[in-house]
């Protein structure tokens, strides 16, 4: 309109697909984005349900709901598992989805993605437990010898695995003598080596660490999470959600079985992405995130973990033209659905291996109670904080959720003295002070607020803090 002041504008406000409800919903949410042209969506579609907010203890009872209602509305209303859709931010949700729906015999299919156990980073994590568990598994060894990088090339391993072979001995074993193979250089026989001895510590901490405390602790050694971290990209955080969501699959197994057998964890897994290769994609219920979703229509849509922090992403609170992006995303899931909408968030989800508490989406309070029904399927109703910001504010959102979201680092130290008030300092993190502390000696966890990068949780008995004054 600025390079062109005579033209005329045609608003495309019609909407085919949506009941009135429905979009009266998205359009309560996306009107309040200042950089848009002035229209009003409409549709002569009927009015319709009410869209439904539901608020959950955790995101196991979220997705134990989600598919329940699926089985509700394939009995009551004859419908078939192509007419729903369940839609996420981040690709890290979809491995608490992908169990119930497995658990309960629905197909599914992942638009845009792949299956959670089958992503890359998953494998490479998996490997590395694998071949803890199993020093005679060379697959494992082979995929990850080389990740995260240290110059071992795939020379370099034939002839490790040729000698081996000459010598009768595991790959893993062949590793712990690379001093014997003359035709690797003195720099990479070092790297094999001091691969070969991280796969053996490991192995010996399976009796002093828990399934979880392990697989945390050496995620944070070969320091995956900080590579994802460094390379600052959409797609590299996402992974980085992927190995943490992983995580949490470790703990939640363990509480689920009373078990910390790490072997046990990995069966399942096994078992899991054998059942996935077989799968009936002529009709099954679609996973995608919401940026996947474009273009697409659903008679049922559920939209999951609405939750401060997640949606919208606690790093689009930077500016106003990242929380607007992510409004208009919400407005996107929600007019993919044609006749009903569900809207669910989590009082707490575990990631990264441990819990963390939320508050609804904004985008929730922002619809216009008119058009939903909101109920509350917590244990425990928590009322929201009386000292919240108003409505449109993001400082006080923005400083709680940086206390609690977790850290892409979780790292662990030398048994020293720490105290709550003690000021430590750390390589990475630089100084701190401890605000919080659970048990005591080596096994001990910290909080600890630095001041540059805000709260991290530390194990003590692996981190390299030390204490300052």
């Amino acid at each position: 309109e600025k390079d062109y002041p005579g033209c005329k504008v045609y608003r495309l406000e019609q909407n085919y697909r949506s009941t009135k409800h429905i979009l009266s919903v998205a359009h309560s949410v996306v009107r309040n984005n200042k950089q848009r042209l002035p229209k009003k969506r409409w549709t002569a579609n009927a009015k319709g349900e009410k869209a439904k907010v539901l608020a959950f203890e955790d995101q196991i009872a979220e997705s134990l709901y989600v598919v329940t209602s699926i089985r509700e509305e394939l009995h009551d209303n004859g419908r078939n598992f192509c007419d729903f859709v369940i839609l996420y931010r981040t690709n890290a949700q979809s491995r608490v989805l992908e169990d119930a729906l497995r658990a309960a015999g629905i197909p599914y299919i992942i638009v845009g993605g792949v299956r959670f156990y089958e992503r890359k980073e998953i494998k490479d994590v998996l490997a590395y437990l694998r071949l803890i568990c199993n020093p005679k598994d060379s697959i494992s060894l082979k995929r990850v010898i080389n990740f995260p990088l240290r110059g071992i090339g795939d020379t370099s391993v034939e002839k490790l695995e040729q000698f081996a072979q000459e010598s009768g001995i595991p790959l893993l074993e062949a590793a712990g003598r690379a001093d014997e193979v003359e035709s690797i250089s003195a720099r990479i026989e070092a790297q094999i080596k001091q691969f070969h001895n991280l796969i053996r510590k490991y192995a010996c901490l399976r009796v002093e660490l828990s399934a979880g405390e392990l697989a945390r602790t050496l995620v944070d050694e070969i320091g995956i999470l900080r590579k994802f971290k460094a390379t600052g990209t959409e797609e590299s955080y996402g992974r980085g959600e992927n190995v943490g969501e992983l995580l949490s699959a470790v703990d939640n197994f363990s509480k689920r079985h009373n078990s910390n057998d790490l072997e046990h964890f990995l069966e399942e897994v096994s078992l899991i992405t054998d059942i996935d290769s077989w799968d009936d994609r002529s009709n099954a219920v679609t996973l995608m995130t919401l940026h996947s979703a474009k273009g697409l229509e659903f008679p049922v849509v559920y939209m999951t973990g609405l939750e401060e922090g997640l949606f919208p992403l606690s790093r689009s609170l930077n500016t106003n033209e990242e929380l607007e992006e992510e409004r208009r995303l919400f407005y996107v899931g929600a007019t993919r659905a044609e006749e009903r909408l569900y809207m669910t968030w989590a009082a707490r989800r575990l990631r990264y291996g441990e819990y963390f508490e939320n508050l609804a989406s904004r985008f929730l309070e922002e619809v216009d109670d008119r058009f939903v029904e909101r109920i509350d399927l917590r244990r425990t109703y928590r009322e929201r904080p009386h000292t919240e910001h108003p409505r449109g504010s993001t400082n006080g959102r923005r400083q709680r959720q940086e206390e609690t979201m977790p850290a892409y680092e979780d790292f662990s130290q030398d048994a020293q003295s720490f105290y709550v008030g003690c000021e430590v300092r750390h390589p990475s993190f630089g100084l701190g002070k401890i605000v919080g502390m659970d048990g005591s000696g080596e096994t001990a966890k910290l909080s600890v607020k630095f001041y540059d990068v805000g709260v991290k949780r530390l194990l003590v008995k692996y981190a390299k803090l030390e204490t300052v004054g």
